[in-house]
């Protein structure tokens, strides 16, 4: 418990430490919003500058952009856009993209390390720990366009691109739910084997207790433990990871929307969606901490 509780002290001052930071390197970063290969007329320049707050001394233009950022009215460089009228429009995609994926990789990470470890050392246990070894080594933007290759185009069972029936999400979730499966598998996996010599677990079976059953019942609480504490890290990967899948399959979520704005030079938006992304890892680490004393007992006095 004290350790949710310094995390929730922490968690203003580490939004704030992303803030600084993102903040410095966007007024840092060569080239501004309003570069253009035509010289903008230098009145029309004046008025961008002064309606996104760029005319302000910089500690001022920090402080208005955190409220902006704060209430949604901080204005974009699309005429009439603010960053909370953006986010609204694609948070929904990027949230559907993300939680489908969170889910699919909990259950097959947990389905593959039930499997292994109902037979260990046998050929089903080798090929799911191999195939969570080779998972977790390749990275979502590759593992994205092979999809597209093969499902897509030499398969063409699959859109390849876009969004807006059932279709369009299953590569996309799959290609962002294969790493933190792997994980799962990995991490579940680990603690069955840890578990199986335990002594409440000899006793169930030399009671006659079936193994999947012992497994499911005596077993797989225990293993749930260290998946709980990875939810964390597995949401700030599927966060990260959605602005590059999201990318390869053409997704007009958030994470298409931060490539944009930073290819545009759009500062405030750029500010506004880190600072989305850091709070929300930030909320996911405290829910899994939150998941594991539920499910450990010992956490909670920890």
């Amino acid at each position: 418990m004290n350790h949710l509780l310094r995390r929730l002290v922490y968690a203003p001052l580490v939004l704030l430490v992303i803030a600084l930071a993102t903040f410095a390197m966007v007024r840092s970063a060569k080239g501004g919003p309003f570069d253009a290969e035509r010289a903008i007329d230098p009145t029309v320049q004046a008025a961008q500058a002064k309606r996104m707050g760029f005319d302000r001394p910089l500690p001022e233009q920090f402080v208005r952009t955190m409220a902006g950022v704060a209430d949604g009215s901080l204005p974009t460089l699309s005429p009439g856009q603010t960053v909370g009228r953006v986010i609204a429009g694609k948070a929904a995609t990027t949230a559907l993209l993300g939680g489908c994926a969170l889910i699919l990789a909990v259950l097959t990470g947990i389905a593959l390390a039930l499997a292994g470890a109902a037979r260990p050392s046998s050929w089903v246990d080798r090929l799911t720990g191999s195939s969570a070894m080779a998972a977790v080594a390749v990275p979502a933007f590759v593992i994205g366009p092979v999809l597209v290759l093969v499902f897509g185009l030499w398969l063409p069972w699959l859109p390849a691109a876009g969004w807006g029936t059932w279709a369009h999400l299953i590569l996309p979730v799959v290609a962002l739910a294969t790493a933190p499966a792997a994980r799962i598998a990995r991490l579940a996996r680990s603690t069955l084997a840890e578990s199986a010599n335990a002594d409440h677990v000899r006793t169930a079976r030399a009671k006659g207790v079936g193994s999947w059953r012992v497994l499911a019942v005596h077993q797989l609480r225990p293993a749930l433990v260290p998946v709980a504490a990875y939810l964390g890290t597995a949401s700030a990967y599927l966060l990260t990871g959605s602005v590059v899948i999201e990318q390869v399959f053409q997704v007009p979520g958030l994470g298409s929307e931060m490539i944009q704005a930073a290819m545009n030079r759009d500062h405030n938006l750029v500010m506004a969606l880190t600072l989305l992304f850091g709070s929300l890892i930030i909320v996911c680490n405290l829910l899994a901490d939150v998941a594991v004393m539920a499910i450990d007992p010992r956490a909670r006095r920890a």
